[in-house]
Order: structure tokens, then C-alpha cells, then sequence
């Protein structure tokens, strides 16, 4: 069996339907992270279970619930498509297969939250650090985000103003606050955390 929609008629008696239309990706309830100011690409995926009643069909994504006509955004979908990339805002976010005779599949609902990442605290911009031999090692201190949901973090030094050339590459564990780097060469270097969402 697949998806099935339950109603109540006007007689009091509920009638259950098979959904035309099976949503697969996301998971219900998904959650994705962005970094901040950026947008978010979202995968969504269906089966067709049978043919459309005829006319187009659409996929409708909406921030609330129930759809309104006002606030809903629709994609008129080839008959043969079983998926579509959006690129969403953060926000929480409802969306279904639709036909012109009203939804052809359940309602999922997935979110999208803006993941802060860490701030850099020392060594401060510009601060000059004196090292003796090689095996002296730098102190990275960092403020911890609000946000946890990072998969990963790496402390990025480089002797590029613009990273193109990285020069150590460290993974770093968030809730220590702190990391100490060793065996950089003199001269003029650059560092930045690196998030991975």
C-alpha cells in the first residue's frame, strides 16, 4: 500500500483514499543547515503511483500548513519528474504534490536554519607573535557559536591573504574553545575556521 488519505463525508462515514503520489526525500521533519546570509538547496523526491487524473500537476511549497492561495509557491511538474532541486531561505517550509483537483500526496514539512559558526578571537587581526624554533606553537582561540549543528570544523593557516595556498589544516573540537598549532613557518600567515554544514 502506499500513502492513503482518510476523510469524513457529509454522512458521517470516512472514506480512505490510496494517494496518488508517495513523498521519499526529505524525511518528514527534516532539518538543514546554511551558513549565515546563504540559501539552502533541498532535494525533494516523490513516486507516482498512478497516472494523474489529467491536467498538470504541481509542486507546492508554502511556510504554512494549510496552503494558502496567497502565500504558496507552485512548480507545474512534467508528468515523468520524481524530483526537484529549491533553493530555500531559512524558515520552515510545507510542501506536496498537487493536481488541479486539490493534493495528490501527503504533506511533509522540513527547516532550514541559518548555522552560525564559530568567531575567531586570537591571535587578534594584525597581531605580530614572536616563535623561537620549530617546534614553538601558536595558541587559536574562538567564541562558540549558538548554533552546535556544524558537522565539522578546521582552523585554516595559510600565508595567503586569500587561502590559496593552506599550509595547515587542522580539525578542531568545538567545545574546547581553544587549539594550539605547531611547527608553522615565519613569515606573515593567515587563519580562519572553516565549518562544514
Amino acid at each position: 500500500g502506499g500513502d492513503k488519505k482518510i476523510t469524513i463525508g457529509s454522512d458521517g462515514k470516512a472514506k480512505v483514499e490510496e494517494l496518488s503520489v508517495r513523498l521519499t526525500k526529505p524525511d518528514a521533519l527534516a532539518v538543514f543547515y546554511v551558513q549565515e546570509g546563504k540559501l539552502k538547496t533541498i532535494q525533494l523526491a516523490w513516486q507516482q503511483k498512478k497516472a494523474s487524473e489529467g491536467g498538470p500537476i504541481y509542486l507546492q511549497l508554502s511556510q504554512e500548513r494549510g496552503f494558502p492561495k496567497t502565500k504558496i509557491q507552485a512548480t507545474e511538474l512534467q508528468a515523468d519528474t520524481s524530483g526537484l532541486g529549491i533553493e530555500v531561505s531559512p524558515g520552515r517550509y510545507f510542501w506536496r504534490v498537487a493536481g488541479n483537483s486539490g493534493p495528490l500526496s501527503q504533506v511533509r514539512q522540513f527547516s532550514v536554519i541559518e548555522a552560525k559558526a564559530l568567531k575567531p578571537i586570537l591571535p587578534v587581526g594584525h597581531e605580530k607573535i614572536h616563535i623561537w624554533g620549530n617546534e614553538s606553537a601558536i595558541q587559536f582561540r574562538w567564541q562558540e557559536a549558538s548554533s552546535r549543528n556544524i558537522s565539522r570544523h578546521t582552523i585554516e593557516v595559510s600565508d595567503q591573504a586569500d587561502f590559496s595556498r593552506v599550509i595547515s589544516n587542522r580539525q578542531i573540537d568545538v567545545s574546547a574553545g581553544a587549539a594550539m598549532i605547531s611547527s608553522l613557518p615565519s613569515g606573515a600567515l593567515f587563519w580562519r575556521i572553516s565549518s562544514v554544514f
